[in-house]
C-alpha cells in the first residue's frame, strides 16, 4: 500500500522505532528541563512582584528603576541558565541557591516598602473640605438644679457668636424642642467670653463644643473650669469647613458675613429666641428678638500696658491674593506645618500650635522656602470674623482656622498641612539615630537647681543643703548632634537666645532642614519603614503620597534642592486675647518683614532663586 508521501507499509514500520526512540529522548530532556523551568518561574514571579510594588513605590528615580528592571532580568536569565538541566547537578543546585537567596532578599523588600508605604498612609487625613462630626455639650455650673434639658425651660443659653455658629444652632432646634418654654440666647465671641457669663451668672448653660473645654482647661485662670461646670447634654452636630478670606475675595467666612450672622440666623425652625445687644438701629431677624442691654462683662482696658502702635486688622496693601501660575497645580504649593505642644502623648486634634511654619515649595526649581511666624504674632482670624488674636491660640480651634490666619496675613494659599506634635519630633529623630542641626548662638537650656552638698550624706551634722544653678542641655555655635529630647529643648528654647522668640523661630526651622537632610540620606532609608512605624499616629497630613513621592525621587535621583529660610519680626505689648479672656503678651507685626516674606513666595513661585 502506498501513501500519499511515496512511503509504503514497510517503509514506515522501519521507522517507527526510531520515532519512539526520538519521542523519548524528548520527553527525558523535558524531565531534566522542567525542575529548572519551575525555579525560573518562580524567580519571575518573585521578581515581577517586587518590581511591580517598587512601581507603587513611586519613590525611585525612573533611571534607578531601569537599572533594577535590567539587573533582575539578567539574574532570571543566570538562574535559567544554571537550572535549565537538571542533569548537570553542581549548576542546578548553583542556580536554585542563587534564586532562592535573592527571592528571600526580595520578598524581604517587599515587606519594608509595603511596611513603609503603609505607615506613610496612616499620615494621611481626608481633605480638610469633608464635613466632621463634633459633640455640642451643654454646660451649666456644678451647684445648679438643674438635672436635665427640661429644666432649662426658658433659661438664657450662651452660644458662639461665629465659631461652631451653625452646629450651636443645630443643637438649639434639638434640644429647645424639649423644653416648655422657649429658651433665649445669648452670644459671644470666645469661649472663654461665654465662660465667664456662665460664672457671672449673665446666662444659665451655655452650649461649647467639647474640645474648647478641654483647651480652657489647659489656660491660666480657667484650669479648674471642669470642676466649676456640669454637663447636661450632648448634641452630635456635623461641622463643615471654614474657608478662609482675604480682601475683595468673596468668601465663607468674613467679618461682615459674620456680624450679619449674628444679627440674622435663620437655622432650622428658629424655636428659640435670641437676645440681642442694645444698638443704635436694630433690625429684626426672623423668630422672635429681645432688645437688651449690652452684657456687663467687657474686655478689661489696660491703659498703662506698654502696648506700641496697633496694626491694621488686616494685612498691608501690598498683600494681596499670591496664587499658582496657571498649570503648576501640585508642583508649585505651600505647606502649613504646625507644631502642636502635645506633651501628654499622641496628637490632640485641636491646642496651642507653638510652630507655625510656611514650606513654600516650587518642584521645577527645587526650592523650599521656610517661613517661620512667631508664635506671639496678633493677627486676625477670619474664620472667627475677623477677631485678633495670638496666632498660637488660633490653634484652638483647628488646623484650618490657623491656616486662614496666615492666609490673611501674607496672601497665600497652604494647599496642605503636616502637623506633628512635640512627642512626634521626637520619636522621629530619635528612630532616625539622631540629627545634626546648626546653631546661630551658643546657649544653655533647662536650668535648675543642682544639689551639691546633700546633709544625709554628710558626716558635718551642721551642713546645710547648697544648690547650684545647672543646664540640662548646652549648644555650641555651629553643628550640634542631638538626640530627641536635646532636639526639643534646642526648638522651644527662648528666654536664653538674644532674639527670643523670633531666634527660636529660627531653631524650629533649622531643625526641620536637619530632619529633611536625615530623612533623605541613605542611612535614613534604608531603616526607613522603623522610623515611618515609630512615628506612627503622632503626625498628620494631607500631602498626596504623589507629592512626597515625587520629593523622594528627586533627592534620591541626587538632585540639589535649596533650602532657604525667612523671620518674620515685630515688637511687643500687651493685648485683650479673647480665646483666654485676658490681656496677654503679643507680638505687633513688622509689616516691612511681612511684605519682604510674601515678595520671597512671590519670587519661589516664579521660579527665582531665592536666598534671604
Amino acid at each position: 500500500m502506498k501513501y500519499s508521501n511515496g512511503m509504503d507499509d514497510g517503509k514506515l514500520s522501519d521507522l517507527e522505532p526510531e520515532a519512539r526512540m526520538s519521542r523519548s529522548r524528548r520527553n527525558r530532556r523535558a524531565a531534566l528541563n522542567l525542575p529548572g523551568i519551575l525555579v525560573t518561574g518562580l524567580f519571575l514571579l518573585v521578581e515581577g512582584w517586587f518590581f511591580l510594588r517598587l512601581l507603587r513605590f513611586q519613590m525611585v528615580p525612573g533611571k534607578f528603576m531601569v537599572l533594577i528592571a535590567l539587573g533582575l532580568l539578567l539574574l532570571a536569565g543566570a538562574v535559567g541558565f544554571l537550572c535549565w538541566n537538571f542533569k548537570r547537578k553542581v549548576r542546578f543546585i548553583i542556580g536554585a541557591l542563587l534564586a532562592v537567596l535573592v527571592s528571600a532578599g526580595l520578598i524581604i523588600g517587599t515587606g519594608i516598602i509595603n511596611k513603609t508605604q503603609n505607615s506613610m498612609n496612616q499620615w494621611q487625613e481626608p481633605s480638610t473640605e469633608m464635613q466632621q462630626t463634633v459633640a455640642m455639650d451643654v454646660y451649666v455650673l456644678k451647684d445648679d438644679t438643674a438635672a436635665s434639658i427640661e429644666d432649662l425651660s426658658g433659661a438664657v443659653i450662651g452660644i458662639l457668636e461665629v465659631l461652631d455658629r451653625d452646629e450651636a444652632e443645630q443643637a438649639l432646634d434639638d434640644i429647645s424642642a424639649k423644653m416648655k418654654e422657649q429658651p433665649q440666647v445669648r452670644t459671644y465671641g470666645s469661649p472663654a467670653e461665654a465662660v465667664n457669663a456662665l460664672y457671672s451668672g449673665e446666662v444659665r448653660a451655655v452650649i461649647l463644643a467639647h474640645e474648647h473645654i478641654a483647651m480652657l482647661s489647659g489656660i491660666s485662670g480657667f484650669s479648674d473650669v471642669t470642676e466649676k461646670i456640669r454637663l447636661i447634654t450632648d448634641f452630635y452636630a456635623e461641622r463643615p469647613t471654614q474657608i478662609s478670606t482675604l480682601p475683595g475675595e468673596s468668601a465663607a467666612s468674613t467679618a461682615a458675613d459674620a456680624s450679619e450672622k449674628a444679627e440674622d440666623p435663620t437655622h432650622g425652625t428658629r424655636s428659640w429666641i435670641l437676645i440681642k445687644h442694645a444698638t443704635s438701629e436694630s433690625t429684626e431677624a426672623s423668630g422672635e428678638v429681645i432688645e437688651t442691654e449690652a452684657p456687663s462683662w467687657t474686655a478689661p482696658i489696660y491703659t498703662d500696658a506698654p502696648i506700641g502702635t496697633t496694626p491694621p486688622p488686616t494685612q498691608p496693601p501690598t498683600a494681596g491674593p499670591i496664587t499658582v501660575p496657571q498649570g503648576q497645580e501640585g508642583r508649585i504649593f505651600t505647606i502649613y506645618i504646625s507644631g502642636l505642644d502635645t506633651r501628654g502623648g499622641g496628637l490632640a486634634d485641636r491646642g496651642n500650635s507653638d510652630v507655625n511654619i510656611l514650606a513654600v515649595v516650587n518642584m521645577n526649581s527645587r526650592q523650599v522656602l521656610l517661613l517661620n511666624t512667631p508664635r506671639d504674632y496678633f493677627v486676625a482670624f477670619p474664620s472667627l470674623g475677623g477677631t485678633r488674636d495670638k496666632l498660637t491660640h488660633a490653634g484652638y480651634y483647628g488646623v484650618q482656622a490657623s491656616m486662614d490666619a496666615l492666609r490673611n496675613l501674607y496672601g497665600v494659599t497652604s494647599q496642605y498641612y503636616f502637623r506633628v506634635g512635640f512627642d512626634g519630633m521626637k520619636t522621629l529623630i530619635d528612630a532616625m539615630g539622631g540629627v545634626t542641626v546648626y546653631s546661630s548662638y551658643e546657649f544653655d537650656t533647662g536650668s535648675y537647681q543642682k544639689l551639691i552638698t546633700d546633709p544625709e550624706s554628710s558626716t558635718d551634722e551642721s551642713a546645710e543643703p547648697r544648690y547650684e544653678t545647672a543646664y540640662r542641655y548646652h549648644f555650641v555655635a555651629g553643628n550640634n548632634t542631638v538626640d530627641g529630647a536635646k532636639a526639643l529643648a534646642f526648638a522651644r528654647e527662648r528666654r536664653h537666645l538674644p532674639g527670643g522668640d523670633r531666634d527660636r523661630g529660627g531653631n524650629q526651622m533649622a531643625l526641620i532642614k536637619a530632619v529633611i537632610s536625615k530623612l533623605a540620606s541613605f542611612s535614613t532609608i534604608a531603616n526607613l519603614d522603623q522610623v515611618m512605624s515609630a512615628v506612627g499616629g503622632l503626625a498628620r497630613t494631607t500631602v498626596p503620597y504623589e507629592t512626597i513621592a515625587a520629593f523622594g525621587r528627586s533627592v534620591l535621583g541626587g538632585e540639589s534642592w535649596n533650602i532657604a529660610s525667612y523671620n518674620v519680626n515685630g515688637s511687643g505689648g500687651l493685648e485683650y486675647c479673647f480665646s483666654i479672656g485676658t490681656a496677654a503678651y503679643v507680638m505687633y507685626p513688622n509689616w516691612g518683614t511681612v511684605s519682604y516674606a510674601q515678595n520671597l513666595i512671590r519670587q519661589v513661585y516664579n521660579g527665582d532663586w531665592v536666598s534671604p
